[in-house]
């Protein structure tokens, strides 16, 4: 699920264990990525450093490979690895998704205001 911000962009990995409102993502923000979460009903968080974009996904520490890997399990339509590698430009990947990948968008639990 991707989640669109005022200047950022989430994307989220699938639920964790027994806690449908505990996640995990990568936010990207200002030309980086850093792990988000969001832990039951507290705001998501970004956490640990940001990595500069463009970036390899083989040199990202392990953790952040499995969000990555967890996220295009779940949403295999997902443009990730293009904003990951640089070729699809932050800007461009911060406009409303196409309508394939729109089917993922919406999540009342990270974003109950949206419908």
């Amino acid at each position: 699920m991707r989640r669109i911000g005022p200047d950022f962009i989430d994307y989220w990995q699938g639920s964790c264990g027994s806690s449908p409102r505990s996640r995990f993502g990568i936010r990207f923000r200002d030309g980086r990525i850093w792990v988000v979460r969001k832990l039951g009903d507290e705001p998501a968080n970004t956490y640990g450093i940001g990595y500069p974009i463009p970036v390899e996904i083989e040199t990202l520490p392990a953790y952040v490979r499995m969000v990555v890997d967890n996220h295009l399990l779940n949403y295999p339509t997902s443009d990730v690895l293009d904003v990951l590698a640089g070729t699809k430009p932050f800007l461009e990947a911060l406009q409303f998704p196409s309508t394939r990948a729109a089917a993922h968008f919406y999540d009342p639990l990270l974003n109950p205001a949206v419908r």
